[in-house]
């Protein structure tokens, strides 16, 4: 018999020592109550999940540069200058500011410009006037409020001279250059009045060369006036009087 209970002791010490071994193998956590884990198994559990988190992150990352993608297609689109949809947007934008606040120069001005770009852009007559003759309305708004403001009566001269009234563009830019002589805007829209309104090639060439005065000599602004200036020459020698088409507002 204590062969037996020796040999049963023996045989429990070593089934504690077995079970020892294998908690020590199995490693932190093993000694928890459920079904034995496999060795490794934590491991590939964590790296499942980490490969299902990756998976979802990788689906956000597409779905966000779609979006993007999607939102520069369509921003172009909708943004390119002269576009109809933008042009509308802006104006109404620049309409209801004013509404809100109809003694800001600034937003008169901004609005005025606004109408002769659109203007500008329009290839139906009927909406090209109707675009000018808005911006006509809108600078005189301005000059109600400020009545020397020489953005403000260059434009006019502008929105005249576009709906045909040259006389009146250029007295609305000597008004302004009275004020101010160095005013550029006023000197180059005078003299485009004058060479494409009144065939007053003498007088444009000379207001050009008052406009080159004011602006840097290597711009592009000076180039073209330049341009302008011995293309008018030209004409003025050959008596010719060119193509009734000025330069853009």
């Amino acid at each position: 018999m204590a062969t037996r209970r020796e040999s049963r002791g023996t045989a429990e010490v070593r089934a504690e020592r077995n079970r020892k071994s294998n908690r020590a193998a199995a490693g932190p956590g093993s000694e928890r109550k459920g079904s034995p884990r496999r060795p490794g198994q934590r491991v590939i559990i964590i790296e499942e999940k980490k490969t299902g988190t990756g998976l979802w992150v990788l689906i956000g990352i597409v779905i966000t540069l779609l979006l993007l993608v999607g939102g520069l297609v369509i921003y172009d689109i909708v943004s390119k200058p002269g576009t109809t949809q933008q042009s509308q947007v802006d104006l109404s934008q620049l309409e209801a500011q004013v509404q809100a606040n109809p003694n800001d120069i600034a937003g008169l001005l901004r609005l005025g410009h606004a109408y002769v770009d659109d203007g500008g852009a329009q290839k139906d007559p009927g909406a090209r006037n109707q675009m000018f003759t808005k911006a006509q309305e809108t600078y005189q708004s301005a000059l109600k409020l400020q009545a020397n403001n020489v953005d403000a009566l260059t434009h006019l001269g502008v929105s005249y001279f576009y709906l045909g009234e040259t006389d009146k563009a250029i007295a609305q830019y000597d008004k302004a250059l009275a004020i101010d002589p160095s005013y550029a805007h006023a000197l180059f829209d005078k003299a485009n009045a004058q060479r494409y309104g009144n065939n007053d090639y003498a007088g444009a060439i000379k207001t050009w060369e008052t406009f080159l005065k004011q602006v840097p000599a290597d711009s592009q602004d000076a180039q073209n006036v330049k341009a302008y200036i011995e293309e008018t020459k030209r004409l003025m020698s050959s008596g010719a009087k060119g193509p009734q088409v000025p330069a853009a507002p």
